[in-house]
């Protein structure tokens, strides 16, 4: 099956892919300022103030480094391949005439291709690809963290009658059912969302490489061979190749900038051991 197909990419088209980012962007910045306003307002603006102490920086911290990675995201360039590289490259796109290196799609919502590309996001309106997917997944885990921690303090708050205290007992209902509602769901699909990127990672595949090797894997197994993902280069080595050989850092300082040690050009291939 076609993966664009797969991934909604013809709904796409027809509801105008401009649109349709704007519309997927204010809805995921309208939730995250949602589960701000039931974490901060409702909830801890009416805590004691040791908890406040306790809480509040660690919340706003993820907050802050959630927002760097979802913006980093979104403006980064994904990784489109370079117009006049210096090796001499032969294969080129048949749609867009770029050069095409291994591990190079074409993306038919940006029109563009994009190096070791993963799948194009309404929820980031960018492709995510060689240069973003660091940025995408920690936009990806510190969401899934805040907002559970979200939805965890609204939770505690409101068996104490500690949430929107201040408020009348109507404001209190409809506060509580948004902000737990809304929590819920940016729990839900941030969770959705990275772990089933989490094999990804840990083999260094992308989502449209996923399909093909699937299908190779299937067949190996047919035959009694084990498959072996030609790209996977151990945990350690997959992860420097998505944020870099500083991880720890790429992952605690917002708007840190990872520095990639691959080009996107070419790729150490486990199976031949060529770069």
């Amino acid at each position: 099956m076609d993966s664009r197909k797969m991934i909604g990419f013809g709904f796409l088209r027809k509801c105008g892919a401009g649109v349709m980012h704007l519309f997927v962007v204010t809805m995921c910045l309208g939730l995250s300022m949602c589960n701000i306003y039931g974490a901060h307002y409702a909830v801890l603006s009416n805590a004691p103030k040791w908890l406040k102490i306790m809480i509040l920086p660690l919340y706003y911290y993820l907050v802050v480094n959630y927002f760097a990675a979802y913006m980093q995201a979104v403006f980064s360039d994904p990784g489109r391949p370079p117009k006049n590289p210096e090796d001499s490259l032969t294969t080129r796109c048949q749609k867009c005439n770029h050069i095409k290196p291994e591990r190079t799609h074409h993306c038919s919502v940006c029109n563009q291709c994009c190096m070791k590309y993963d799948h194009h996001c309404p929820w980031v309106a960018n492709c995510v690809g060689l240069r973003n997917y660091g940025y995408f997944i920690k936009f990806l885990v510190t969401g899934l963290i805040a907002s559970s921690l979200s939805l965890l303090i609204e939770i505690l708050a409101l068996f104490s009658s500690r949430f929107c205290a201040h408020c009348t007992t109507t404001t209190r209902t409809l506060s509580a059912i948004l902000c737990l509602t809304f929590s819920a769901c940016s729990v839900m699909c941030t969770a959705m969302m990275f772990f089933s990127h989490v094999p990804y990672l840990k083999s260094n595949q992308t989502t449209v490489e996923s399909y093909d090797n699937d299908f190779d894997k299937r067949q190996a197994k047919k035959n009694g061979l084990n498959y072996e993902y030609p790209y996977d280069r151990g945990l350690k080595k997959n992860l420097e190749e998505v944020f870099g050989p500083k991880v720890a850092l790429s992952w605690l300082v917002p708007f840190w900038r990872n520095v990639l040690q691959v080009d996107g050009l070419g790729y150490v291939n486990c199976k031949n051991n060529k770069l």
